[in-house]
């Protein structure tokens, strides 16, 4: 727990087989991206929009998805819908755990922030 330095962090994800991410509320996170770079496969919450990003980004990322409980705020969830979450999250966590087919950080080359750059420099 705390805060971890960059290396620190690598190496646990490096270190990792999953990386799950059970968050109600969230733009695009970056540490999904960062455990798929490391050879991790990933379970997350649907979030709204992250399928499609990650899927016009990422098409071949090892990603599994958990569609929300219903929300009562933008990051408040139904109590009552929770058991159902958790669930869901499990399950898919152990499918995740169970798949033979590695995970594979090439998926997300392309989102590298060097990537990025040489992107912006070409079209510019």
């Amino acid at each position: 727990t705390g805060r971890r330095s960059q290396e620190e962090l690598a190496d646990r994800y490096l270190e990792s087989d999953l990386f799950v991410l059970p968050s109600f509320y969230d733009a695009i996170p970056l540490v999904v991206i960062e455990a798929l770079a490391c050879s991790c496969k990933v379970v997350v919450s649907e979030l709204p929009g992250i399928r499609s990003w990650f899927g016009a980004n990422a098409k071949s990322a090892d990603i599994r998805y958990v569609p929300l409980p219903g929300m009562q705020q933008a990051d408040e969830p139904v109590k009552e819908e929770l058991p159902l979450f958790e669930e869901r999250l499990a399950g898919e966590m152990e499918k995740a755990l169970h798949d033979p087919k590695s995970a594979d950080p090439r998926a997300v080359e392309g989102l590298s922030w060097k990537a990025l750059a040489e992107k912006v420099l070409c079209e510019g």
